[in-house]
């Protein structure tokens, strides 16, 4: 449990470089930065999701999964935060577009 927690917060802190590089670069090198932050994004979402989920059924109130749930939260509003971000970044430059 303490693991995946470790790697969905790590997918989390991974999507923003990938997110910025796509967002300065216009090549297939940015199209590809686009493609794997927002899997990295969406990783970390339901990593954070499913070990949140995970936590909330252990009955123990230990210091260890207090750790544990800090992390899977990390991950999830890193998750969500960025594909929200991404989301809203993309409806404004769809609106740029049109007008």
């Amino acid at each position: 449990m303490q693991k995946r927690a470790r790697i969905g917060s790590i997918f989390g802190y991974l999507a923003i470089p990938l997110l910025v590089i796509a967002a300065l670069v216009t090549n297939v090198f940015g199209f590809l930065s686009v493609i794997l932050g927002l899997l990295s994004a969406v990783v970390a979402l339901f990593l954070g999701i499913s070990v949140r989920w995970q936590v909330k059924k252990t009955a123990s109130k230990s210091e260890e999964i207090e750790r544990i749930r800090s992390l899977a939260t990390q991950g999830l509003w890193l998750g969500a935060g960025l594909l929200i971000a991404f989301g809203a970044l993309t409806l404004v430059g769809l609106i740029l577009m049109a007008a």
